[in-house]
């Protein structure tokens, strides 16, 4: 399906006509640089996988971690440690002015 350019993501999810593009990142000690170079990797992916999927209209980009992070955001993009990705999925909705909803132009 994403054959050029070549992206790699790891999980993806639905809700509705929404998917969710899932990083999955099992780092220790990172700093705000690459987590900001992460984030922003993560939103080209999104938009790639918009592009390609005309059956979807919006797509929030997610880091998970396996590990606790300081952060809950980095540029409207969330990084979610896996102990609270349930809880997270199940309030999403209620977080949606606070996070990237790359939407179709």
């Amino acid at each position: 399906m994403f054959k050029n350019p070549r992206i790699q993501i790891d999980v993806i999810g639905f809700y509705h006509k929404i998917a969710m593009l899932i990083d999955c990142k099992h780092w220790m000690k990172i700093g705000n640089l690459n987590v900001l170079t992460f984030c922003m990797n993560q939103t080209k992916r999104a938009r790639i996988f918009l592009d390609k999927r005309k059956e979807v209209e919006a797509v929030i980009p997610i880091i998970v971690t396996f590990h606790e992070y300081k952060y809950d955001y980095s540029n409207r993009i969330p990084i979610v440690p896996i102990s609270r990705f349930k809880q997270f999925l199940q309030n999403f909705t209620f977080y949606l002015d606070k996070l990237e909803l790359i939407q179709r132009k």
